[in-house]
């Protein structure tokens, strides 16, 4: 008996880590994600001044507009220059702005993006870096195909967990549960002390997973690993992660236990 319950204390926390596991790999993609958006930013050469109302009539994801001052782009060929070049220069360069978006273009967006700048009137040139966002987009691809991998892993082992839990609860009480059955206990009475423990080891499931991701997310080893590959630490949203894995823990265990009570009232019935 102590060691099915253990064993359904085990198979509970394998789901609760699956799960957590998922959530906290796409939290880290996301917010790298975001960190390489808020760090991309489209070149445009041009003629005439651009407002960021002009731009975003062509492309509405644009989060800022900046004119880029021509001593910076002046400051690269300075020491090539007379003087006198340089004032001509000045005179006659055109204007350079920094577009950034709201978010990170996949492959096939700049593009489009390009031929939206081009509309704009007095439009010379536009560096959009294509080469390496298009590397960046593959790489994202395939990380939410491995995401998405993940997910359909954390799912099969849902479906299994729960199955494994059935059979457990069916072997260790259904004979139990017959017998008090045919010496006329109530329902409530038969299965009072199996709810208790089912819930029991699901509260044990939760604070084993909630402890491994605190320390995860408080570990300042784990955290410069992390960081020294470019990611952010792992972020653990206290509240909202217990309630679900909470909820998680009570709905397999407990509609894997009602599952065989209820079969078993049927088969004495």
């Amino acid at each position: 008996m102590i060691k099915n319950y253990f064993f359904g204390i085990f198979s509970l926390t394998a789901l609760l880590l699956s799960y957590q596991s998922v959530v906290t790999f796409d939290r880290m993609v996301k917010d790298y994600e975001k960190r390489l958006s808020s760090s991309y930013s489209i070149i445009v050469v041009t003629e005439e001044e651009i407002s960021l109302s002009m731009v975003k009539k062509f492309i509405p994801k644009v989060k800022s507009l900046d004119l880029i001052d021509s001593d910076e782009v002046i400051k690269n060929i300075n020491n090539r220059l007379s003087a006198e070049n340089i004032l001509e220069l000045q005179e006659e360069l055109p204007l350079f702005y920094r577009i950034k978006l709201n978010y990170l273009p996949r492959k096939g967006d700049l593009d489009e993006i390009e031929e939206s700048i081009f509309q704009l009137k007095g439009i010379i040139k536009v560096e959009s870096f294509a080469n390496l966002q298009n590397r960046i987009s593959a790489l994202f691809t395939i990380v939410s195909s491995i995401l998405s991998v993940f997910t359909v892993i954390f799912l099969f082992t849902a479906v299994i967990i729960t199955l494994q839990l059935t059979r457990l609860w069916k072997y260790e009480y259904s004979e139990k549960l017959s017998i008090m059955a045919i010496l006329g206990a109530k329902m409530w009475k038969r299965s009072k002390e199996l709810y208790v423990m089912t819930a029991i080891s699901s509260v044990l499931a939760v604070i084993i997973t909630f402890s491994l991701f605190t320390f995860l997310s408080s570990s300042t080893y784990v955290g410069a690993e992390l960081v020294r590959f470019g990611l952010d630490p792992v972020r653990y949203e206290y509240l909202f992660d217990t309630v679900v894995m909470i909820a998680i823990a009570f709905i397999t265990s407990m509609s894997s236990l009602t599952y065989v009570i209820i079969k078993t009232e049927n088969e004495v019935s």
